[in-house]
């Protein structure tokens, strides 16, 4: 969209990018991070990996965590 259609779905999002939003659920946020990190530690060195799988499971997890206050399993996720 642009134009005023834009500024106006822009305008409802921004509430939700308040810092002090962002601030109440960054523990979760960084929860979310730190199992992407586990799981990319259990990755054999030099092995290739899905970088894309990782990386849409750990936004999931995020939405989850952020939205529905509940962590995303990793086989739920599959």
């Amino acid at each position: 969209t642009n134009g005023e259609q834009w500024r106006k779905q822009r305008d409802m999002l921004d509430i939700g990018f308040d810092n002090t939003q962002v601030e109440r659920v960054f523990d979760r946020m960084q929860e979310a991070v730190k199992r992407l990190l586990t799981r990319l530690n259990q990755y054999p060195q030099g092995e290739p990996l899905n970088i894309d799988t990782e990386m849409t499971l750990v936004t999931a997890d995020i939405i989850f965590r952020t939205i529905l206050s509940a962590d995303l399993d990793d086989q739920e996720a599959l």
